[in-house]
């Protein structure tokens, strides 16, 4: 399992080199090489303009009593607003309705849990997130309501703490109250 572990934040990581390498400028002259990363030189075809609407690849691990990956889509809102760490605007999802799956492989059995969730971000650095699960093992299924909260940057990559509360007296054991969710939305 440790290595497991190893592996998502290996492709976490990879993922937001990525993001960050397209706005990588190379000048060179004969004395010298100069590299720098610019927002505004970010490879993109079109400028991204306040109110924009996008879809986002959003990926993500799960943590309650077992571990479970996510992977699902992510409609957006983009807004400039001010940035709290390092002053001026920049711009980030604002706010955003996702369709996601969380799965895993427990037991010998498969552990699926489709979600639809909304989710809004404040001032780039807080974010709070609602989520509608069915869990289900193919034998039972635990329908849950999520509300999560925690640290947002810019609504690319969240560490929210969350509550499972459960909707029907039918429970899967692997499924516990409490939950640490990592997300990447690219």
């Amino acid at each position: 399992m440790k290595h497991l572990y190893q592996i998502v934040v290996f492709i976490l990581v990879f993922s937001a080199q990525l993001q960050i390498s397209s706005g990588l400028e190379v000048k060179s002259n004969s004395n010298s090489i100069q590299a720098s990363v610019s927002p505004q030189n970010t490879g993109a075809k079109h400028h991204t303009k306040d109110g924009e609407n996008r879809f986002y690849l959003s990926t993500g691990v799960v943590y309650q009593s077992i571990t479970m990956f996510e992977i699902g889509v992510m409609y957006g809102v983009i807004t400039a607003g001010p940035v709290l760490i390092h002053g001026g605007k920049n711009h980030h999802i604002h706010y955003g309705i996702k369709f996601s799956t969380e799965a895993s492989y427990i037991n010998s059995r498969i552990l699926l849990g489709p979600k639809l969730s909304i989710e809004s971000n404040f001032y780039k650095v807080f974010g709070g997130r609602v989520n509608l699960i069915h869990y289900t093992n193919f034998t039972d299924t635990d329908n849950c309501v999520s509300p999560e909260i925690g640290i947002s940057f810019g609504g690319y990559f969240t560490f929210f703490y969350g509550y499972n509360i459960h909707l029907s007296k039918n429970r899967i054991n692997e499924i516990s109250n409490h939950r640490l969710s990592i997300t990447l939305n690219l």
